[in-house]
């Protein structure tokens, strides 16, 4: 499993408690307060998808040690599924880390919620730089296009230019597949309205006892 489809199993499924307790038993203990677990989700994640991991919970000291291996990327040019994260809360140091799953929408532990794995939507001004590692992307899943297209027609993913930015290159194609179940959806509705239709013509004629044949089916439903 890539360490993207490994984020993506763990949204709503996963929880700070269990990545805090393999952290403390697995890496080094820090202690069961209420710690950032950000980095450590990320740390569980490859551990899990690659057998290895940064093993540490700091975001610095991550990004540190991919530039030692020339894996650290400087600002948000060129982020790919899959990719590691770090965004700034406007305080002029990288707070924050997750995985990117497309454009600008990431899986994150301790995003917002303290208690469990969730998918956020960020901007591309918040991302400090991303770890990109050499032949990973081989192994990420295809974007799945029909649930991304659902969750844009619950409103994840905003209007208009916010929309761009989270879906980036798969915007065209989440579109068009959006236009589509739409479609679909008014196609569904009429042949609904006019099965109703037909039904409330064969009570009517059942009702005036007008005998057989009965009214035609309209044709298409």
């Amino acid at each position: 499993m890539s360490l993207l489809s490994e984020a993506q199993a763990s949204v709503g499924r996963v929880s700070g408690t269990t990545v805090r307790a393999w952290y403390n038993t697995t890496v080094g203990n820090i202690g069961n307060y209420a710690w950032a677990w950000c980095a450590a989700f990320v740390c569980w994640a490859m551990q899990r998808a690659y057998g290895w991991h940064w093993a540490t919970a700091s975001c610095g000291t991550m990004i540190r040690k991919a530039q030692a291996k020339g894996w650290w990327h400087a600002g948000a040019t060129g982020i790919q599924p899959g990719d590691i994260v770090f965004f700034d809360w406007d305080d002029g140091v990288t707070d924050h880390v997750g995985v990117c799953e497309q454009g600008m929408v990431f899986i994150e532990g301790n995003g917002s919620s303290p208690i469990t794995v969730t998918r956020e939507t960020r901007r591309a001004n918040q991302i400090t730089g991303y770890i990109h590692i050499p032949g990973a992307e081989s192994a990420q899943a295809a974007p799945d296009i029909d649930a991304l297209a659902r969750r844009v027609r619950l409103g994840n993913f905003g209007d208009g230019d916010e929309r761009k930015a989270a879906l980036g290159d798969l915007f065209d194609r989440v579109q068009a597949r959006v236009g589509m179940l739409e479609e679909k959806r008014r196609v569904d509705a009429l042949t609904m309205r006019r099965m109703g239709d037909h039904i409330d013509t064969l009570e009517s004629h059942i009702r005036d006892d007008l005998g057989p044949p009965p009214p035609p089916r309209p044709e298409g439903i």
